[in-house]
């Protein structure tokens, strides 16, 4: 299993606002089994990072530093918190990452949110950030929809960050 190449974040692109937030993390690319997770690390001390503690985020500047000096890491991430006004949806599958080509059911979502949308560092998915909260009756913090390949979240996740931007 070959490990992944991952896209070097357009840091241009990525909204200043979330920037702002001391919600960073790095990750990297972990075997398991036959496919590849991203853990978070954390960027202030470079060991395993949580979604779920503050203590183990850092800035968007500590978290792009570590990027340029480590080779072994492969990204930035957001982590989306109960302080933070954002939700992140990841659609999962939905695009071929050799045309750019987007399933009709993922383009209809991404135009109806109309917010900021990327491309995952797969190229086989988008994410996109809103501001808002998860509807009534949603699990807890979030969750994922198999049947729809959709993910959403506010809180107790982080979103992998690549500032490929997705215009539709």
């Amino acid at each position: 299993m070959e490990k992944p190449e991952a896209l070097y974040p357009k840091v241009q692109n990525i909204p200043d606002e979330l920037k702002t937030l001391p919600q960073w993390v790095n990750w990297w690319w972990k075997p398991d089994g036959d496919k590849y997770t991203k853990p978070p690390i954390n960027p202030k001390t470079m060991r395993g990072g949580s979604h779920s503690d503050p203590e183990t985020w850092g800035t968007y500047a500590q978290s792009l530093e570590n990027l340029k000096r480590y080779e072994w890491l492969a990204g930035i991430g957001f982590v989306f918190s109960e302080s933070d006004p954002f939700a992140g949806i990841d659609l999962d599958n939905c695009r071929n990452p050799e045309t750019g080509e987007i399933t009709p059911r993922a383009l209809q979502i991404i135009k109806k949110l109309n917010s900021y949308t990327e491309i995952s560092p797969s190229r086989t998915g988008v994410k996109i950030i809103i501001r808002g909260s998860l509807p009534k009756g949603a699990p807890e913090g979030g969750g994922k929809n198999k049947e729809f390949g959709i993910e959403m979240y506010d809180k107790l996740r982080f979103f992998t960050i690549t500032g490929e931007v997705l215009n539709v």
